[in-house]
């Protein structure tokens, strides 16, 4: 089945819309846990260590350009010895 231009150009600019919230909520979330390490005066790599994750994915979350997952955000919460509601309560 093939779409119409109108079709097409609809579908296109709904996912831009999606993925363009989907990132501002995921640049808000690394700019929360900057914060976080930040105020723990905490390196990337500190963190990374004391977390048991990989610095460059850390690194990935804090530029809003990767989705963490819950076990993530707990674990880097555990280390930072905040909540992971912290981290999520300025989206």
């Amino acid at each position: 089945m093939f779409l119409g231009y109108n079709q097409l150009t609809s579908k296109l600019n709904s996912n831009k819309i999606l993925d363009m919230r989907g990132n501002f909520y995921y640049k808000r979330l690394g700019e929360s846990l900057i914060k976080a390490r930040t105020k723990r005066k905490l390196s990337q790599q500190q963190l990374a260590i004391l977390s048991d994750t990989d610095r460059s994915y850390l690194a990935e979350v804090e530029e809003g350009k990767a989705n963490p997952s819950i076990k993530f955000l707990h674990r880097i919460a555990k280390v930072l010895k905040i909540r992971v509601g912290k981290l999520l309560e300025d989206l």
